[in-house]
């Protein structure tokens, strides 16, 4: 079981490093660049480069979901809602795909389909749709603040409960928290006026912080590397305000997504050679 997880841990790292490395580069030859200076910009418009990146995304959590659904069938040992758990997963990451696919020629983003409610501002000078803040806090709360707070105060839940088996299964990794705090650091810092992703993002970090200097032994050469690229991003990030503002959410959404199908790579591994 460690084998896999640790492969599925490598592979997504250097996923996450290639992502990293085509934004920064996306980024800089835009800001230093006169004859590219709209390069980014380019990249991020709806049914580009990084809709590219999300179909394939999308596709990898499908057949990753569905290998998981199968090989857990195959054992016949396995949790019934952890089955059908894993099938919705399945199931949103199909239609996901599909719905990307069949949109390509006019793109739309998949939330504003299903909440219609793509313009809406939640407040005044807050100028992010509504299915942005409903991305950013689901990510926030499940990936950032809950994980790593439990890893602060050494919570672990209780085995002998399912609902806690559970739960200690799907907790997300220190290096998925650093993905998703790669994709909050992807943010324009000084247009907002409510300021509330910069707060959020900046609270992230000072949670990381304060779980390397309580519980160094969490962090791997793996997690050292990414939290330096973390680092690095968040400096040209901060420098790059005023293109990132103008940027499409999609590349914010490419981390995210990242994110989240390394974590269904983590304990959809972990719950499928359990069973063997």
């Amino acid at each position: 079981m460690m084998r896999e997880q640790n492969l599925a841990k490598k592979f997504f790292c250097y996923i996450f490093f290639a992502l990293f490395v085509f934004t920064l580069l996306g980024i800089l030859v835009s800001d230093f660049s006169s004859i590219f200076s709209q390069l980014f910009l380019l990249l991020t418009n709806k049914g580009h480069v990084y809709d590219f990146f999300l179909k394939c995304f999308y596709f990898s959590g499908f057949i990753l979901s569905l290998w998981s659904l199968i090989v857990s069938s195959w054992n016949q040992k396995g949790n019934l809602n952890i089955y059908f758990l894993i099938l919705g997963f399945c199931l949103f990451f199909i239609f996901a795909w599909v719905f990307n696919l069949c949109s390509s020629q006019n793109p739309q983003a998949l939330l504003d389909l299903v909440l219609q409610q793509g313009n809406l501002k939640t407040q005044e000078g807050c100028q992010k749709p509504l299915d942005q803040w409903l991305i950013l806090g689901f990510f926030y709360i499940t990936f950032i603040f809950f994980p790593l707070l439990c890893r602060i105060l050494q919570y672990q839940p209780n085995l002998k409960n399912s609902l806690g088996a559970l739960l200690f299964l799907m907790q997300p990794s220190i290096n998925v928290s650093i993905y998703v705090l790669m994709g909050f650091a992807l943010q324009s810092y000084f247009d907002s006026v409510c300021y509330i992703d910069m707060s959020a993002f900046i609270l992230g970090i000072i949670m990381l912080c304060v779980l390397i200097l309580k519980q160094k032994k969490l962090f791997g050469s793996y997690e050292i590397i990414n939290i330096f690229l973390l680092c690095v991003g968040s400096v040209v990030f901060i420098f790059s305000s005023d293109l990132i503002v103008k940027s499409n959410f999609v590349a914010r959404y490419s981390f995210f997504l990242c994110a989240f199908v390394a974590w269904c790579a983590e304990w959809m591994f972990a719950y499928a050679k359990e069973e063997q």
